[in-house]
């Protein structure tokens, strides 16, 4: 199932079933039906032989009697009678199931959450009592599935999931299912000017700051609108670290100088993060648990006067539209100009900023696709007019891969603007031999994602002098990128070992940060046992560490992991080599 919107991931369904055993009622109709035995009757009972020969029937008739009973009872005897199959006829068996829906992190019973069979238009509600019931269900395995607004099913304490979904197996004499949702984050709280009014009908956009790959990275996870007396929320969230951003007005819906109704000036608000300033850096973070409601009052700050940028984009395509938009400190698109296809006389624009550093991209499209880019350095301290912005097609890259013929391989070229991450556009290479190219999106800094099939792993990837493995490539509007080149290597090693803590088993995780591209960490998870064992490991040295936890770890910043590293181990791994790995736990 796809990612639900800006939110967590569903599991693919071998996955998300699994199988559980729950505890089921069954029932059965049965038709008792008398069973005698027909005794022989003699029509002629004049023939002492004949009637010695009914006798003899009738001996062996009850010979054969006693060993089928004889039978029946060493079988009753060895299945008890809870376990032997019924004969009922098709369509008199059915069941009954039971469950519960619980709070974790309270105990206490959640009411209002649907049950429903899948596949079945019957659902249940969960009672007050947290209690659901379904009967005359006619399958011995069904699918449940228990969700509620707002409400997680954990499986683990890194998945999350919106609901409950277990493959059921009906029979047996056993408890009643026990569902455990755990209650979503939520903030909330009121846009007011520097008067303490409320600000309506102004957007506001969430940024989650989270681990990709051991650095910090942001996104946008969702946006709102505020109500008429400045109120927002932003619901169903999940535990992390939060920044609400204000996009009060870009200069369009501004008010004129006071004064001067004929001035082409504008004033308005720029955009702002909660706790003051125009980027992360200055923003106030928010942090939220499970079931946690935050509240916060955000007071935008004095409006500032707005600049008249206008100019020419040049180099569109026939029947192209295009889009100008400034990206400011943090990268992100701050101030856009849009025009539907095709553009305007000679593609001009027109638009108001605040004054500041900026990035100004101008897309080309045809049809939603992208097909051309510009990108400009412009200061912005008073008006601008004739800015020209020259489009130039996509370049395309590259890419070989040794060996050539085998495996698949998959490239993605994120784009990263400032601290945000927005999706690129994958490609595959592959089988049969050849050179590949791939798209990228114009001038920016990418992280490349390459993912290949097991036991194959990526033994380098560079293009140029860049080590993609470790850092990221930056593309100008003036170089041209140089080819992607890929080696990959299926040598692979095995690893186990023990985690321990005051001489102990532990349970916890074992974080393998390789040397040479430290964004490429191998992680294992250890249960209470303390053992562990991976055998899938790729050779090369390794600063190994075992944490109780790494959610929110940036394990790929040196400066960070130097607070863990008395508890480092320096593990050299050979190819094709099997290696022990002993080492004590440390706290996060």
């Amino acid at each position: 199932m796809a990612l639900l919107p800006n939110g967590p991931a569903m599991p693919d369904n071998d996955d998300r079933h699994g199988l559980m055993d729950l505890k089921l009622k069954k029932r059965f109709s049965r038709c008792a039906r008398p069973q005698t035995l027909q005794g022989e009757y003699l029509r002629h009972p004049r023939s002492k032989r004949f009637s010695l020969d009914i006798m003899s029937r009738r001996v062996r008739s009850a010979l054969l009697v006693a060993a089928v009973l004889a039978a029946s009872l060493s079988i009753a005897q060895a299945f008890p009678q809870d376990a032997q199959p019924t004969s009922a006829r098709p369509g008199s068996q059915s069941y009954t199931l039971d469950g519960i829906v619980i709070n974790p992190l309270t105990g206490k019973p959640i009411s209002g959450a649907k049950a429903q069979i899948t596949g079945s238009p019957v659902f249940a509600w969960s009672g007050p009592d947290g209690r659901f019931h379904f009967e005359n269900i006619k399958s011995a395995q069904v699918s449940l599935e228990v969700e509620k607004q707002e409400f997680f099913w954990q499986k683990t304490p890194s998945q999350l999931f919106s609901g409950f979904i277990r493959i059921v197996n009906l029979g047996g004499e056993s408890p009643q299912v026990i569902v455990n949702l755990v209650p979503a984050a939520v903030i909330s709280g009121r846009l007011v000017d520097p008067d303490g009014k409320p600000v309506a009908n102004s957007e506001l956009r969430l940024v989650h700051s989270y681990i990709w790959e051991g650095l910090k990275t942001a996104r946008i996870r969702s946006s709102a609108v505020t109500n008429s007396q400045g109120g927002f929320r932003f619901d169903w969230l999940t535990p992390g670290t939060y920044y609400v951003r204000a996009d009060p007005g870009d200069g369009w819906w501004g008010e004129d100088r006071p004064g001067s109704p004929n001035n082409p000036y504008w004033e308005g608000y720029p955009i702002t993060y909660y706790g003051g300033g125009r980027d992360l850096k200055t923003a106030s973070p928010i942090t939220v648990d499970f079931g946690q409601q935050v509240k916060i009052h955000f007071q935008l700050p004095q409006a500032q006067l707005f600049y008249q940028v206008s100019g020419r984009v040049v180099g569109l395509a026939p029947e192209s539209g295009f889009s100008v938009w400034f990206a400011g400190p943090d990268g992100q698109k701050d101030y856009c100009w849009c025009l539907p296809n095709p553009p305007g006389p000679k593609g001009h624009f027109a638009m108001n900023v605040p004054a500041g550093h900026y990035n100004v991209h101008a897309d080309m499209r045809r049809l939603g696709d992208l097909q051309g880019v510009a990108v400009r350095r412009v200061d912005v301290t008073g008006d601008i007019t004739h800015l020209l912005l020259t489009v130039k097609p996509l370049l395309t890259v590259p890419v070989h891969v040794q060996p050539t013929r085998w495996p698949v391989a998959n490239i993605d070229l994120i784009g990263m603007s400032g601290p945000f991450v927005a999706r690129g556009v994958p490609v595959s290479v592959g089988p049969p031999a050849g050179p590949y190219e791939m798209l990228h999106p114009g001038p920016g800094t990418y992280r490349a994602e390459i993912t290949v099939r097991e036991p194959w792993y990526v033994a380098s990837a560079r293009s140029g002098d860049t080590n993609l493995l470790a850092e990221n490539l930056t593309v100008t509007a003036e170089t041209p990128v140089q080819p992607i080149e890929i080696v990959l290597q299926r040598d692979i090693a095995t690893i186990n070992g023990n985690i321990s803590f005051d001489g102990k088993p532990a349970s916890g995780v074992v974080l393998l940060i390789p040397k040479s591209a430290p964004r490429r960490a191998v992680t294992i998870s250890v249960g209470p046992t303390g053992e562990f064992q991976m055998a899938n490991l790729p050779p090369g040295e390794y600063g190994a560490y075992a944490l109780d936890r790494i959610d929110g770890l940036a394990y790929a910043d040196p400066g960070v992991m130097r607070k863990y590293s008395s508890g480092e181990k320096l593990l050299r791994v050979p190819p094709n080599g099997n290696v022990t790995l002993n080492i004590e736990l440390q706290k996060f």
